[in-house]
Order: C-alpha cells, then sequence, then structure tokens
C-alpha cells in the first residue's frame, strides 16, 4: 500500500512539473511575439505569478 501511495505522489508531482513547464513555455513565447503589445506581456506575466502563488 505504501508504495502505491508512495507511486500516486510521484505521478502527481510529474504532472504539476509538466503543468509548470507547459505554462512557462507559453508565458516566453507570448513574450517573444513581436505582434504582443506591452500590456498583454504584463497580464500573461501577471496570469502566471497568480497562477503559482494560488
Amino acid at each position: 500500500v505504501d508504495a502505491q501511495i508512495i507511486q500516486a505522489e510521484a505521478a502527481v508531482k510529474q504532472a504539476r512539473k509538466l503543468e509548470q513547464i507547459r505554462r512557462e513555455t507559453r508565458i516566453l513565447n507570448l513574450l517573444n511575439e513581436q505582434t504582443t503589445t506591452s500590456y498583454e506581456k504584463v497580464m500573461a506575466l501577471a496570469q502566471n505569478f497568480s497562477l503559482k502563488h494560488s
């Protein structure tokens, strides 16, 4: 039973890490777009910050 719990916790951590990488990649892509306005960039950063602290 303990091994199953450890394995489940590892899967949750891996899923969180993948979501974090995807979120950071989206932010970087947005920041690198030349057509993106400064306002949109600031809003994307604010959203990323709020997601990390929720």
